[in-house]
């Protein structure tokens, strides 16, 4: 017998968008797109040719664009849980980000990678709850946060837990650093001095920044 995947089956479940949200898009129109309308008609004719590559966490409380005061197209942003990127391994299942990285890096030709962490991260503070259990039916999260266990096992734990959440907020993005470096085209780059890639720390409370300084083998504050 053939079953014949009826996809009206889960589109009539969508709806409309709301007022509130069509609303912001007419705004948005109206009022922001002509101040850029020349840099859209230019972007969209001659593609993108943004210059860096920003991982950074879903958390709707950081703004890579804000942060970082770039012009629309400038930078090629990817947002995960905790701003991860996965080992490259043959039987990783975390296309979406190696694939992101692969795109920027071998397509795009972006000269450099960031990872851009932040305090108080919900995917860091999950790794407490999730690591300590026993939990046998994984979610999707915890699945995903696999990719810091090593790194957490490694913690302190003589610490604090608020003291041990700031550390693993930053080994998260050395993490990503070091598995970044496990795919062939981006340590070819790298060696070849075409490819920069840096760790970001962002204080939400009051702006401060930290980023990896390679020499002092450290986070330092940006001054």
């Amino acid at each position: 017998m053939i079953l014949i995947f009826n996809m009206n089956n889960y589109l009539d479940k969508v709806t409309p968008l709301s007022n509130d949200l069509k609303q912001k898009i007419f705004d948005w129109k109206q009022n922001d797109f002509p101040k850029y309308e020349n840099l859209y008609k230019n972007l969209d004719e001659k593609g993108q040719q943004p210059s860096t590559m920003i991982i950074s966490c879903c958390d709707s409380r950081v703004n890579p664009n804000s942060l970082f005061q770039s012009e629309i197209g400038a930078h090629f942003i990817h947002r995960n849980i905790a701003n991860l990127v996965p080992e490259n391994s043959a039987s990783s299942h975390f296309y979406g980000t190696s694939a992101a990285i692969e795109y920027a890096v071998n397509y795009l030709k972006v000269s450099h990678v960031v990872i851009l962490g932040h305090s108080k991260c919900g995917g860091i503070k999950a790794c407490f709850d999730f690591f300590e259990s026993d939990n046998k039916n994984k979610s999707f999260i915890e699945l995903w946060l696999e990719i810091l266990k090593p790194t957490f096992k490694s913690l302190n734990k003589k610490l604090g837990r608020s003291e041990m959440e700031k550390i693993l907020e930053k080994e998260a993005i050395l993490n990503s650093l070091k598995n970044l470096l496990t795919y062939s085209f981006v340590k070819q780059r790298v060696e070849q001095n075409t490819l920069s890639i840096h760790g970001v720390w962002q204080n939400l409370k009051d702006a401060s920044i930290e980023y990896y300084d390679n020499i002092q083998g450290k986070f330092v504050p940006l001054e």
